[in-house]
């Protein structure tokens, strides 16, 4: 994604996951597309997406879980 927070790729029609390039939006559009229409039929959405997290993306995640675990250790 163009945040540089997130890798994604898209199982595309060769059935080969390919990088893509698009707004969040769009891209969870599409993910929403695949699992939503086909709910029923796990085989067509179960690995029609590949999200990874990026190096900065990974920072972010565990200063949020810090500042979460921190925020619930105030509280008791």
């Amino acid at each position: 994604m163009r945040n540089g927070l997130l890798l994604e790729a898209l199982r595309g029609k060769s059935r080969r996951f390919v990088a893509w390039h698009h707004s969040l939006e769009h891209s969870l559009h599409k993910i929403s597309h695949a699992y939503v229409g086909h709910y029923d039929d796990p085989e067509k959405w179960m690995f029609s997406a590949w999200l990874a997290l990026t190096a900065k993306g990974r920072q972010l995640a565990q200063a949020l879980e810090e500042n979460e675990i921190d925020g619930y250790r105030r509280k008791s």
